[in-house]
């Protein structure tokens, strides 16, 4: 008999291990999606989780991250406020219950500053008039608690999905007198070829990818250059001014690269 229950106990320990990668594999598989480019790629996105138990935050940081997310987690809706001014994120999961001041403000005051961030919200009111309010306030889902941290990961994955493939639906995209073909990011201007590389570019690529957006220099630095310091925030300030150069009409008052002063830059269409 003991040596029978040692190997059910042997047997429940595999069967464990099993389901747990069978749900990492899932959950890596279900954030590929195919380039337009052609090739599968892995969205890997930015996630803030502002939320009350850091229980399920903590379960939703480590699933999240098993899929290659960068995922910031805070229990303060201040700090979150401040992070989410300060940063770039792709989407953003709001317990209610962390927010004092009103929860739907804070949904409607982050859709204005981040306009394509999709909003999922947790609340322990899952009546209908609930739930409809915060999707008018700017919500994109919503989850009544108790949540189940692979439910949640589920739910953000296809909205993070789903703000990819928004963003990629459209082949060509147009400012000014430029056109950009989304598939090569080959530049033209009043039909002309420009000639746009290196970190040039990819500052071109974040600024289109999160028009609307107020984004930071600190933000620049380090999703274009991969890199952080106040001290070289002037590095990103040059390779605007070569950027206006390129694709605005007068460099010296941009329709398009606006600047915020003392705050940073926000791309216009």
């Amino acid at each position: 008999m003991p040596q029978l229950a040692t190997l059910r106990h042997i047997t429940a320990h595999l069967f464990i291990g099993l389901v747990r990668d069978l749900l990492n594999w899932v959950c890596v598989k279900t954030c590929q999606i195919v380039n337009p480019l052609g090739d599968a790629i892995r969205i890997m996105s930015k996630v803030l989780v502002i939320e009350y138990a850091n229980e399920v935050g903590s379960a939703v940081q480590r699933l999240l991250s098993v899929n290659g997310h960068d995922v910031v987690v805070t229990d303060e809706g201040l700090d979150g406020w401040v992070r989410l001014s300060e940063d770039h994120y792709d989407l953003m999961i709001l317990d209610v219950q962390v927010v004092e001041s009103n929860p739907l403000d804070f949904c409607r005051r982050a859709k204005e500053r981040k306009p394509h961030m999709p909003q999922l919200v947790i609340s322990n009111r899952g009546e209908a008039p609930d739930v409809i309010r915060a999707l008018e306030a700017g919500a994109s889902g919503y989850c009544v608690k108790p949540v189940n941290p692979f439910e949640l990961v589920a739910r953000a994955e296809a909205l993070i999905r789903l703000k990819h493939d928004l963003e990629w639906s459209e082949k060509i995209y147009r400012f000014g007198d430029n056109l950009v073909d989304l598939q090569t990011f080959h530049v033209f201007r009043n039909g002309k070829f420009v000639d746009l590389s290196g970190v040039i570019l990819d500052l071109l690529k974040h600024l289109v990818r999160n028009e609307g957006e107020l984004i930071s220099r600190e933000a620049l630095l380090k999703e274009v250059w991969g890199c952080n310091g106040p001290n070289v925030t002037r590095t990103v300030d040059v390779h605007i001014s070569k950027l206006r150069r390129k694709v605005e009409r007068d460099p010296r008052n941009p329709r398009h690269i606006v600047t915020v002063q003392g705050k940073g830059y926000r791309f216009v269409k």
